[in-house]
This record gives C-alpha cells, structure tokens and sequence, in this order.
C-alpha cells in the first residue's frame, strides 16, 4: 500500500512468495470498487505479530477510466497509531467521514510526487482499544509502468 496500487506487481510478488489465496467470498468482502475487472486476496502472517493480515488488489473501470486498488486488513493493531501514522508519513489530507454505530469510515487524499492523487479510505472502529480491527485501501488512477 505504501507505493500505491499495482496490481500485476502485487500478483507477482504474492506468487513469487507464495502467500496464501484468500477465500473469494471475504476477498470481495473487503474489496473497494464495485465490478471489478479483476481482483485476487492473500492471507499474509508476519512473525506472528498480528492474529490476522490480509491484503487484496483489484482492477476496474470507474467512468472511463482504469483504477487499480489496494487493501489490506488487520486484526489486533492499534486503529489510532495507524491513522496517525497515515495523516503524518503520507501527508493525508481528510476529505470526509462516515460513522457508523461501531465503525467510523473515514476518507482521505494523498498527493504524490508529480501530483498523482490517491483515494485513501480507513474503516475503523468507533471505540478504539489498542487491538482493532482496521482496513485501509487506496484507490488511484491505473500507472502504465515502462
């Protein structure tokens, strides 16, 4: 998610690492775009550290224009630290807000270098206690890479 969405890098690095496929069900599930042209989910583990990592990319058409997006979900990760980290290591800019009951959506843009814009949303719990769920995706316009 750092360096944005990139759908064929992310399918080869997954293959090439052998992460695990993520059901279609739970990939669709966590997915931002609507009608996706393609999409694929992994499960991924990190020492442990985390109960539960899952990452997803996905192709589609909005308007005319290709997109390509990226999302990762988390389980027992601290929602606050992780919000922060965004506003103050992607220099996100707040765009909006959706609460919910038990969970808050809140949407972002971050800038690029060259003035790609990015769509930023995190999913987060309205009561955070140190060990949340959180998801995060980005959504940009598709990069042709030489």
């Amino acid at each position: 998610m750092d360096q944005g969405p990139h759908y064929d890098r992310t399918v080869t690095l997954a293959r090439d690492r052998e992460w695990g496929a993520l059901s279609e069900d739970m990939t669709l599930g966590i997915l931002p775009l609507n009608e996706p042209t393609a999409f694929q989910g992994w499960v991924m583990r990190v020492d442990g550290d985390k109960p539960f990592e899952a990452l997803v990319v996905a192709k589609a058409i909005v308007g005319e224009k290709p997109v390509e997006s990226c999302t990762m979900a988390f389980a027992g990760i601290d929602a606050a630290q992780f919000e922060r980290a965004l506003i103050s290591t992607r220099k996100a800019t707040a765009s909006g807000q959706q609460n919910g009951e038990l969970r808050v959506r809140k949407f972002f843009t971050v800038e690029r270098d060259g003035g790609f814009k990015e769509a930023v949303t995190l999913d987060l719990p309205r009561y955070p206690n140190g060990a949340d769920e959180v998801v995060a995706s980005v959504v940009a316009e598709e990069q042709i890479e030489n």
